[in-house]
């Protein structure tokens, strides 16, 4: 990953309020809605290529979606 990719991750992190006026939705909402969307697509891919027994490294404790590979030989 890039540093421009890098930065913008961990912004994401840091600062996940919106306006205090209204009229936007927060950045946690992003955050929250882009890890949902990741989650989902490893489902989908674990369950297109038949190998639910990645499933339990979902049940491990924090744990990013991309690092699942490093933790288990596809």
């Amino acid at each position: 990953m890039g540093n421009e990719s890098q930065a913008y991750k961990n912004s994401q992190s840091v600062f996940r309020g919106g306006l205090l006026t209204g009229g936007a939705p927060f950045t946690k909402d992003g955050v929250y809605l882009d890890g949902l969307i990741r989650v989902h697509n490893f489902l989908k891919a674990v369950a297109a290529n038949g190998r639910a027994d990645c499933l339990k490294l979902l049940f491990c404790g924090k744990l990013h979606i991309e690092d699942i590979p490093v933790l288990y030989k596809f």
